[in-house]
């Protein structure tokens, strides 16, 4: 924890966001297994955006990203294109306003209640199966971008959930029992709390 202590301190300096910095907001040992991990030929499909997309730009040969907030969208679009990233297909999928109860397209965030999240998580639905070396799953109605993650994984490949001590997210946690799972726990860039970022690999037969 020590080795990470500058940058974290750098981190909540005025100035500094992941946007900003190009750098994930996740714990710092999930951020050095990416960078172990990720290769230029690989292809990465990721839920939520921000500083994550543009690290994940500058390792991989191609990132397929969905956001649900317009004015975050708006603002992650022109840093894209101030860095000169053009690897990134960047979508906005917005939620729809929906009686849906089904607990997989739904936001725990009290302010979406009365929203459904299903065109968002169902975005990757559009690939084929086995298409992505890893899946980043950062942003709302994780349980069901895991389920929807789950075929389009290649063998071998990753599903990485963010903040996965959330108890909200146990519902798609249990869909992985199978697969070969690391924890990573403990302190992060932009915040003074711990956290926890879990990887799964799937299975290879």
């Amino acid at each position: 924890m020590i080795y990470y202590y500058s940058h974290w301190l750098n981190s909540l300096k005025e100035g500094h966001s992941p946007l900003e910095d190009q750098f994930p907001w996740m714990v710092y040992e999930a951020v050095d297994w990416l960078k172990n991990v990720l290769k230029p030929n690989m292809t990465v499909f990721e839920w939520g955006s921000g500083g994550s997309t543009l690290f994940l730009a500058k390792h991989v040969q191609s990132v397929f990203t969905v956001e649900h907030d317009a004015k975050w969208h708006l603002q992650v679009s022109s840093k894209l294109v101030q860095c000169g990233l053009n690897s990134i297909d960047y979508q906005l999928i917005e939620p729809t306003i929906s009686n849906q109860t089904d607990p997989f397209y739904v936001s725990s965030d009290q302010k979406f209640q009365g929203y459904s999240f299903s065109d968002y998580v169902q975005a990757i639905d559009g690939y084929s199966k086995n298409s992505f070396d890893l899946v980043v799953v950062d942003g709302r109605a994780r349980p069901g971008c895991i389920k929807h993650a789950i075929p389009r994984v290649r063998p071998g490949g990753y599903i990485l959930l963010d903040n996965s001590e959330r108890i909200e997210y146990a519902l798609g946690k249990q869909l992985l029992t199978k697969w070969h799972q690391i924890v990573f726990r403990g302190p992060g860039p932009y915040a003074d709390f711990f956290t926890e970022t879990t990887v799964w690999q799937k299975p290879i037969a």
